[in-house]
């Protein structure tokens, strides 16, 4: 996995060397999202009564660079922190049962063809390569019971490594000659298992692995050891502040 990695950002340095050679301007910035996350799991899905999924929302933030070889044509990489979160909860909120919310967090880097109008509205579309950072989780026993945590570390429950092809749609207002202003929709979904598969006897370690990847691992139908993987999906809005360098 780490030399794939490492491979992936060799490539990455070299189609932006090559592409600067004949790039007509470089635009830099400052990007934030908030994205509707979430965290797809058969096993989860089919829970029925005793948990269902919570729509979940986090933002994410960092840097962007879009090389346009005219003025509607661009490659652009994005640099983003990001959290894809995963709220579960009782169907019945009136019910005995329990809460979790899963914190999945991300170095992303969107790496995207961005083909623009002359009026600034844009379609965006290619690969995203994700990095974990980190994993947390809080869980929320009903009846309260000891076992219950809060920001539990559980980074190894999940994949260090994720690419989700993404499209987005938006527009760039200019502001000035040299200035505009990003506002965009994006979506993606990954496609590569976002937890890790551990043995029947290993899951069953409790205080080892977090309630999201026990469930992961778990048939809805008998409570029986089956584990599917997970996906990441994600969708929302974006807003940069891009400078113009010719």
């Amino acid at each position: 996995m780490k030399r794939t990695i490492k491979k992936i950002f060799i490539a990455l340095i070299f189609l932006a060397a090559s592409a600067s050679v004949s790039a007509q301007s470089l635009r830099m910035g400052v990007k934030g999202t908030f994205y509707s996350t979430w965290l797809f799991n058969t096993n989860i899905a089919d829970q029925l009564e005793a948990v269902d999924y919570v729509a979940t929302f986090s933002p994410s933030f960092g840097a962007t660079a879009a090389l346009f070889f005219t003025d509607n044509l661009a490659v652009s990489l994005d640099v983003l922190y990001a959290a894809n979160n995963q709220k579960l909860e009782p169907a019945d909120p009136s019910s005995v049962g329990n809460k979790s919310l899963t914190r999945v967090k991300y170095l992303d880097f969107p790496l995207l063809l961005k083909i623009s109008s002359d009026g600034g509205a844009y379609v965006e579309i290619g690969p995203q390569f994700a990095l974990l950072m980190g994993a947390d989780e809080d869980f929320i026993t009903n009846p309260a019971t000891p076992l219950s945590y809060t920001k539990k570390d559980f980074k190894a429950d999940f994949n260090s490594f994720n690419i989700a092809p993404v499209l987005g749609f938006g527009v760039d207002v200019q502001a000035n000659d040299d200035l505009f202003i990003n506002i965009g929709l994006r979506f993606g979904y990954g496609l590569i298992d976002v937890t890790r598969k551990f043995s029947e006897t290993d899951i069953a370690i409790d205080e080892k692995h977090s309630y999201f990847s026990k469930l992961a691992h778990t048939d809805a139908a008998d409570g029986s050891y089956n584990y599917h993987k997970t996906s990441r999906g994600f969708g929302g809005f974006t807003l940069g502040v891009i400078y113009k360098i010719n």
